[in-house]
């Protein structure tokens, strides 16, 4: 797994490659805000792109939210006794995750399981 990191300085946001070195402009889709959107759960996050454009995303037209959970594990984990289990693999995606607090609407919360 290649590890991503996402950079909102200057002109970003950018996604940036640890691994290759690669850098592309962060995926911009059309803003509708979403005034009814108050908590969102993003389960399997394991800090890709995707994961990453979404979470940005959200975090740009949710203009209401006060809180984002992001749940490293598989969803096939969920309801079973290794829901809870940490995991060396999801080390990377908690620590990408973690940058979105600095993102975070006035007044919301950033969990990460």
């Amino acid at each position: 797994m290649v590890a991503v990191s996402l950079d909102v300085d200057g002109e970003g946001p950018w996604l940036l490659w640890d691994k290759s070195r690669r850098v592309r402009e962060l995926r911009k889709v059309m803003k509708y805000p979403n005034e009814h959107l108050k908590e969102v759960e993003i389960t399997g996050f394991v800090g890709r792109a995707i994961d990453i454009e979404l979470t940005v995303y959200l975090l740009e037209s949710a203009i209401k939210l006060e809180k984002l959970v992001i749940n490293p594990r598989s969803p096939a984990l969920v309801g079973t006794p290794w829901e809870f289990v940490r995991v060396e693999e999801n080390e990377g995606a908690i620590e990408c995750a973690k940058q979105f607090k600095k993102n975070l609407p006035i007044g919301a919360e950033l969990f990460i399981l």
